[in-house]
Parts: structure tokens; sequence; C-alpha cells
């Protein structure tokens, strides 16, 4: 999936990825989000014309120093629907 802003909606919809890091025994790593001071999984924003995956590797590496690869896709989700 491509974020363009052309073409998002008047409700203000972003794209942002998270991925959901473990190693080999199977520990999660978590993210302490500056400023709400609440656990998550690495993750963020995406950028205007950049795509989930790569956005997905680059919030990771960005906020934990690791870095990470792709072994599947858990799913896609809008917030708006919850």
């Amino acid at each position: 999936m491509m974020f363009d802003p052309e073409n998002a909606s008047a409700t203000g919809f972003k794209l942002g990825a998270a991925r959901l890091v473990e190693d080999a025994a199977g520990t999660l790593l978590l993210d302490l989000r500056r400023g709400c001071e609440l656990w998550s999984w690495p993750g963020g924003r995406v950028e205007t014309g950049e795509s989930d995956e790569p956005g997905a590797l680059w919030e990771s590496r960005e906020e934990t120093g690791f870095e990470a690869r792709r072994t599947g896709l858990p799913g896609v989700y809008r917030d708006d629907l919850w």
C-alpha cells in the first residue's frame, strides 16, 4: 500500500506501520512511547510516498535501534472500524 496525501479522506487518513518483533526464543520487543508513557509495538507514521513494508522496517529501526526482517503479515487494520 502506498500513501498518497492527495487521495487522503477528509477525516485525516494517515498511514501508520507497526511491527511485531520477536527473537528466536519468542520474546517480544516493546517500545516505551515518548509523551504518553505507554508500551507498544515499534511503529509510527509512514511518510508520503513510502509503502507500508519499508515504513514498518524504518520505524522499527528508528524506534529501537534493531534491524528487523519480515517473516509474515499478521494483518492490516483501520482505527475507524474499532
